[in-house]
């Protein structure tokens, strides 16, 4: 019901907005109609409920990143002893993501499993993130907008142009289509098995 006066009062308020804004009789001259800019989506965060036992991100300037050629920024808080992940490789990974102002814009840790992504299907930064990983490490990666989302961002929970975080636990890695692991098929006979 609230909602609904709340609707009402702003159809009732374009409605004298646009009467005002004629001017005159609308007879001779011209008639100016009101411009509206849509407002921005409001900023989600995820600060709330993120678990106290989780790892904490906290100040992000004493952290001595390695830079990439990309310009990737990783540092490991640990490296990890198994194996690293291909490019076509899915990974199970815990994750938290936020931007530099402190923001979390998504977490597996309020979750009760970690996440499974196709590392084909991720943002630049996070694929090149994940594949230096070794598996058991845990990782920070801080990526530039242009290995992001760039000038897009994502409506309500990265501006556009942002810098995002990421901490990372690499929790297992699951061989993907490409890898090379499969036998290649068996080569089709030249000849059907009854010789014709």
């Amino acid at each position: 019901m609230k909602h609904r006066k709340q609707v009402l009062i702003f159809v009732a308020a374009v409605l004298i907005l646009g009467i005002a804004c004629r001017g005159g009789s609308g007879t001779g001259g011209s008639t100016d109609i009101p411009f509206f800019t849509p407002t921005v989506a409001p900023q989600i965060c995820e600060n709330d409920g993120y678990p106290a036992d989780a790892p904490q991100f906290g100040d992000d300037s004493g952290f001595d990143y390695t830079v990439t050629e990309s310009g990737l920024r990783v540092f490991d808080h640990v490296a990890g002893d198994g194996p690293s992940p291909d490019p076509t490789d899915d990974v199970l990974v815990e994750y938290t993501g936020f931007l530099t102002t402190g923001c979390i814009f998504d977490t597996s840790r309020k979750r009760p499993n970690p996440t499974r992504f196709t590392i084909p299907q991720l943002i630049p930064g996070m694929q090149e993130g994940i594949i230096g990983m070794q598996l058991g490490g845990i990782r920070r990666i801080k990526i530039p907008a242009n290995l992001a989302y760039q000038d897009l961002g994502i409506a309500g929970r990265i501006p556009p142009d942002s810098t995002i975080i990421f901490e990372l636990e690499l929790v297992e890695i699951n061989p993907g289509a490409d890898d090379g692991s499969a036998e290649d098929p068996p080569e089709e006979p030249t000849q059907t098995p009854s010789g014709n």
